[in-house]
């Protein structure tokens, strides 16, 4: 059985000393003239330097401070992560400004809006959990008792598209005949053809204007980079692609320590699974965080609402180009892969018909002429190689190609992050 929320009151008690109450929205003093129910979050993202109030239903404003209360401040930085924040809050008037004590954030009624609609963008060779897996969480989010979101499929053509994974599927509607999106997926995949297709980026740039949220997912980053929505913003996208994106966008701050990024009506995720946890962040911004827990649950997902798991952060990406352009064509096995985000080490086999010193050289032409990476000992057994991240971050990747022994040759190859005194050398 589905499983049906209520928005709830997330209380957060501040104090016990006696006070008044009122009722408004919580807003930036920058915002105080837009509607409520309209302003934006990235006008919210500017609170820390106009400071909060309250707007009330009588069209009254009533600054506030929060100064020294921990549970207040941790209220106000909540409230950037919804457009439209109806709270309660008790406290007491000094000179025109109101001392809180205690705020109680509301759930937004947002009856009148909902079903919102979504469009997720299909092509050929799109990833599909990239966009199965935001259907599903959407598809199956409740508001009220009725579905909170209309989820349809929409893409440049009528014609039937063939997934990465070989799945066959029909878009329900071609760009010119699509309904207006509130909120638009834009998932990722084999988007090298699609993302220099003119009519796709002019479809991409018109939503990104009219939609409320846009959201990318895995390498559909290439997309929003195309279209020039990701300047002076920051963004994310798949572990292997960041590099990518940056060059793609050199007025983003790509970032790989996140699972999912915010901009306000611009949201990024990483790979594959972390569209999930940029649906139900959707979910949890279009209804409330009871909801998209509870709809985490009925998906039996582990939803970490602070993107714990970040393999972009990961030192495997250090290694994984040079191993897998490397050892796929040698016909190479991977036996064992573990590290952290400073360090990290794959071991693999090859079969012995390759010689030590034919592995030594396509490791080494992989590294300097594929990667662009700096051989620090070339044409030996343990050739070692210098670059430098996206990031700016300094690394060394070496490999060591053992003796053959039961038809098989092991290579290990191990990644370490350099100490920023060594990267500055």
């Amino acid at each position: 059985m589905k499983l049906f929320l209520l928005a709830a009151l997330l209380p957060l008690v501040l104090s016990t000393a006696r006070a008044d109450t009122f009722e408004g929205h919580l807003m930036p003093a920058k915002c105080r003239n837009q509607n409520p129910a309209e302003h934006t979050r990235s006008c919210a993202l500017d609170c820390k330097s106009t400071g909060f109030g309250l707007a009330m239903a009588n069209g009254d404003w009533l600054p506030f401070d929060a100064t020294g209360n921990r549970k207040a401040v941790e209220a106000l930085e909540a409230s950037t992560q919804s457009a439209d924040l109806k709270v309660r809050v008790e406290g007491r008037r000094d000179k025109g400004v109101l001392l809180v004590s205690s705020i109680v954030l509301i759930a937004p009624d947002r009856a009148a809006a909902h079903p919102a609609t979504v469009a997720i963008l299909l092509f050929n060779g799109v990833q599909t959990i990239d966009y199965t897996g935001p259907y599903e969480v959407l598809a199956d989010a409740m508001w009220q008792g009725d579905r909170a979101f209309r989820v349809f499929t929409v893409a440049k053509s009528a014609a039937t598209i063939r997934t990465a994974a070989g799945m066959v599927v029909t878009p329900e509607f071609t760009f010119a005949e699509a309904p207006h999106a509130d909120i638009v997926i834009i998932p990722g995949g084999a988007v090298t053809p699609v993302v220099d297709d003119p009519d796709v980026i002019a479809w991409v740039k018109k939503v990104t204007a009219d939609a409320r949220i846009v959201m990318s997912v895995c390498n559909g980053a290439f997309f929003l980079a195309k279209a020039g929505v990701l300047d002076g913003l920051e963004a994310t996208t798949t572990a292997g692609n960041l590099a990518t994106l940056q060059r793609m966008a050199p007025k983003a701050k790509v970032t790989a320590d996140k699972r999912v990024i915010d901009n306000g009506k611009i949201v990024t995720t990483g790979g594959l699974t972390a569209g999930i946890d940029g649906a139900l962040h959707i979910v949890q911004r279009e209804t409330s965080e009871t909801m998209a827990h509870g709809l985490a649950l009925y998906l039996e997902y582990n939803w970490q609402r602070e993107g714990t798991f970040l393999p972009a952060a990961l030192a495997f990406r250090q290694v994984l180009p040079l191993a897998l352009a490397t050892l796929t064509p040698l016909g190479g096995q991977f036996t064992s892969s573990s590290g952290d985000e400073r360090t990290w080490t794959m071991e693999a086999t090859v079969p012995s018909s390759h010689s030590t010193t034919e592995l030594t050289a396509a490791f080494h032409d992989t590294a300097t002429t594929l990667l662009g990476w700096k051989a620090l000992r070339p044409n030996d057994q343990q050739g070692c190689f210098a670059f430098d991240d996206f990031d700016g971050s300094s690394w060394h990747t070496c490999v060591e190609v053992g003796a053959p022994a039961n038809g098989a040759t092991p290579v290990t190859l191990r990644a370490d992050r350099q100490a920023a005194a060594v990267a500055s050398k």
